[in-house]
Parts: C-alpha cells; structure tokens; sequence
C-alpha cells in the first residue's frame, strides 16, 4: 500500500527503460500484484517479418531483472549470431527491399519474444492477451497491459525532406537524431480506447496514477548502431 493512503492499486504510464527502472524501484515498496503499467505502444513496428513491442518487452524483462542493466535494453548475456549470419544478404538484396535491415538488432535469445507474439497475432490473440501471457511467462507480477490492442504508430515530419518516418527508427538509431523534426502525429489516435478501460478491474474503484519520465537520461551505445 501507498504510504499514508487506504488507496491499494497503483497505475504506470509507462515508456520503455525509465518507467521499466521505476516500476523496478516501485516493486520494493508496494504490493506487485497491486500495480498496473499501462505500456506504450506507438513504437511498435515490424522488423524481419516480426511483431515487436520493445516498450513492453524493455518492461517486462527489467521486472523480471532479466534485463541487460547495462544498455537498459535487451536481455542479457545476449547473442547476435542471427543479426551476424543476415549480414551475408545485405549485398544481394535489391534496391528498395526491406529485407535484412541493419539499423536495430535483436538478440537471439529476444527473438524467442518476437516469435511467440508473431505467432499469436497470426492465430489472432489481441496485444492484451500475448502481452499476459509473456509477462507471465517471465513470471512478472504486475500486471503489464498495452495501451491499446490496435496498431499505433508514432510518426515524425523531418524538416529536410517533408517525409514522414516512424519515430522508433528515428530517434537514436537509424537516423541517429541529426535531423531536425517538423512535426510529430499519433497515427491511429482515435484508436486508442478511453485509459480507464484498459486498467480498471473489479478489485479496486480507485488509484494512484503515475506518469514515467521516458528515459533517464542520455547514454551512448553503439551496440545498436
């Protein structure tokens, strides 16, 4: 329970590593079963045919201290045998294909998340229902839920250009953040269902709110680039 309060459950608007770290910190003072974190999910994208939702992914395996504490992302003692071996296709794909992109790795034991949740989407399970079960698989407590079972997407207007890109693969790793952004917008915003929805349930009519800062600060890794 939250100190000097009869309030039991609190909700997280989650990001990836800074709401990840203090969901972390949360867990050491209040109940786990009576936390929900209500997790991003305009940066999910599709890399080499694959479902991925690295906010929630960057969530749960921080909770389950599976994290790699160092990057703030991934797992770790990881592998990247996969992303070495697509290397040899780079040369050989054509012009204007998206096959082997070389600008985000994923790691070969974080490709076993990737595939599941590709798997269940195709058998047709929602973002709530893969999102359970994986956090359950990592044996996580709290309750991690997407904030919306639709397909969002966070855009960004580059101003040299006037093209419009997907945030994730903007911000730090395939353009390494040296442009300059005109305008951002939410595609599918009228997606996302009323908060209060997603997180209610019937134990607790009341709670506390938290709003996660995004990233603690700014950290150099190359690792992705």
């Amino acid at each position: 329970m939250v100190v000097g309060s009869k309030i039991k459950s609190v909700v997280v608007l989650a990001g990836g590593v800074g709401a990840a770290r203090f969901l972390r910190g949360l867990a050491i003072v209040h109940d786990q079963q009576a936390t929900t974190a209500l997790v991003n999910t305009g940066d999910d994208t599709i890399l080499h045919g694959l479902n991925i939702s690295p906010d929630i992914d960057t969530v749960i395996y921080t909770l389950s201290e599976s994290i790699d504490s160092k990057r703030g992302w991934g797992l770790a003692n990881e592998t990247w045998r996969a992303m070495e071996s697509l290397k040899r296709y780079v040369d050989v794909r054509p012009p204007g294909s998206i096959a082997a992109p070389e600008w985000f790795n994923l790691g070969d034991q974080d490709l076993a998340t990737h595939f599941y949740r590709t798997a269940r989407r195709s058998e047709g399970a929602d973002a709530s229902q893969i999102t359970s079960e994986i956090a359950r698989a990592w044996k996580v407590a709290q309750r991690i839920v997407p904030m919306t079972n639709s397909d969002v997407s966070t855009l960004v207007e580059l101003a040299q250009d006037w093209q419009e890109k997907p945030f994730f693969c903007i911000h730090g790793f395939q353009e390494k953040c040296k442009h300059f952004l005109r305008q951002g917008v939410i595609k599918g915003f009228w997606l996302i269902v009323d908060p209060t929805e997603r997180i209610m349930d019937q134990k607790h009519d009341h709670f506390f709110l938290v709003i996660c800062r995004w990233f603690p600060g700014k950290t150099k890794d190359k690792s992705r680039e």
